[in-house]
């Protein structure tokens, strides 16, 4: 099928679901934007440290504090100001972890963070961490035995049984109390492993960041400040 310029317009499902995770993004990035009624979460929740599961390595990424209240927040902004929106964020969330097959088990009031493992920036250099409350039942959704998911380890998911996952979340492994899921066997272990974003920043700095209920960070290359967060 083509469109009126003769292109393919079908588009692979990984594009559609990036497409979506980004729009989530924009529509939450609004809500913070606007004056909360009530804080967002708990800033001492060291699960809740967005920037504890980013890797210093990272090229670029965004997190969010707290899914829970950030998605509930995003539908009470919704009501509020009467947008027309294709889905809320608390549907796109559940649309998005069921689609991921990860909801059984999942921490909604963790933080969730998606990166971006390489400057040439391709599918399979994402990796996502989710929060995870039951590792048991995670290790269910994935069909992969317990005691294989285990921090550091990556384990490929193909030839587990069933139907093989999508390419870019085929490999997992365990940072703390957050799965990661990527494309990329070499990424994925590099996110579990590296030195996380916290330790590299001023603790003034570091305290700032870490009570934001969104967190975008870039790297800049070829220059010696080369972290940019806000």
């Amino acid at each position: 099928m083509t469109d009126s310029l003769g292109r393919d317009s079908r588009e692979p499902k990984a594009v559609m679901t990036l497409r979506t995770i980004l729009a989530v993004v924009g529509l939450l990035l609004v809500v913070t934007s606007a004056p909360a009624d009530e804080p967002v979460g708990n800033p001492d929740d060291t699960k809740a440290d967005a920037l504890g599961i980013i890797p210093e390595s990272v090229s670029a990424a965004v997190a969010v504090r707290n899914a829970s209240e950030l998605t509930r927040r995003g539908d009470k902004f919704i009501e509020q100001t009467g947008m027309k929106v294709p889905l809320r964020a608390s549907d796109a969330f559940r649309w998005l972890t069921d689609f991921l097959g990860i909801r059984k088990g999942l921490d909604d009031d963790g933080a969730f963070a998606l990166m971006v493992m390489s400057p040439d920036f391709k599918l399979t250099s994402l990796v996502l961490a989710v929060p995870v409350k039951d590792f048991d039942a995670m290790a269910g959704n994935l069909k992969i035995p317990r005691d294989q998911l285990m921090p550091g380890q990556v384990i490929d998911r193909n030839g587990m049984g069933g139907v093989n996952p999508m390419p870019y979340v085929r490999y997992v492994s365990v940072r703390g109390y957050h799965l990661l899921l990527g494309g990329d066997k070499k990424k994925v272990q590099e996110a579990a492993s590296a030195p996380a974003l916290n330790a590299s920043l001023p603790s003034d700095l570091e305290r700032t960041l870490s009570e934001d209920d969104i967190l975008l960070y870039a790297r800049q290359f070829g220059s010696d400040n080369l972290n940019q967060a806000v």
